[in-house]
């Protein structure tokens, strides 16, 4: 029971390392170092892995191994959108947001991270609908509307997952402006991760 237990916690360290860095080339000796699992128990989980079609391996040589993740299988891509919403909702990242911004009606995660498609060099998507502001703007955990002490709490989350955020602000949604339906499809494909997005059209109202 121990052992199996072990096995599984050791194979999630593997998979976050895969999962963190997708674009990455591993060797046997990084991955076991980074993801903190012995080497010797490396080669049956790396099998496993390998069988279930999120990682890929290759020998360069006879003591030589190769890992990366198979980013455009659907079997990765599935386990990577679950690993990014993990990391999302165990942060303090929606704390955050609703202090500043006042408990938004929505926050919601699109673009590469929420399809699981991002690399060690892609930002986080946030969207953001909100009274602060009366048009559509994109800031950064920098901007000024955050306190030090917010600015601090997102800047270790960045470092965390080695990610930059890129938040965009917008206010209540009208689906007759065209600049909207254009700029915001992205956006309306995203996953709501706090609140709730009413895109009924006002203008459509008796």
């Amino acid at each position: 029971m121990e052992l199996n237990i072990y096995k599984e916690t050791a194979k999630l360290r593997i998979m976050d390392k895969i999962f963190q860095y997708p674009d990455k080339e591993f060797t046997l000796s990084e991955l076991a170092k980074e993801a903190k699992v012995a080497k010797q128990n490396m080669k049956k989980i790396l099998s496993e892995l390998n069988n279930a079609k999120i990682i890929e391996t290759s020998r360069l040589g006879k003591k030589i191994w190769q890992i990366k993740g198979r980013q455009e299988e659907w079997k990765f891509i599935r386990h990577k959108i679950a690993y990014n919403l993990n990391f999302i909702y165990k942060s303090n990242l929606i704390n955050v947001l609703d202090e500043v911004f006042d408990r938004p009606k929505s926050i919601i995660l699109f673009g590469s991270f929420r399809y699981g498609k991002d690399i060690s060099i892609s930002d986080i998507d946030i969207a953001i609908e909100t009274s602060h502001v009366n048009k559509y703007s994109i800031i950064k955990s920098e901007d000024k509307i955050f306190n030090n002490r917010q600015k601090e709490l997102l800047k270790k989350i960045e470092y965390e997952i080695e990610r930059k955020f890129e938040f965009h602000l917008f206010p209540k949604v009208r689906l007759s402006d065209k600049e909207f339906r254009e700029t915001f499809i992205s956006i309306l494909n995203g996953l709501i991760i706090s609140g709730f997005l009413d895109i009924r059209d006002e203008t459509r109202k008796n």
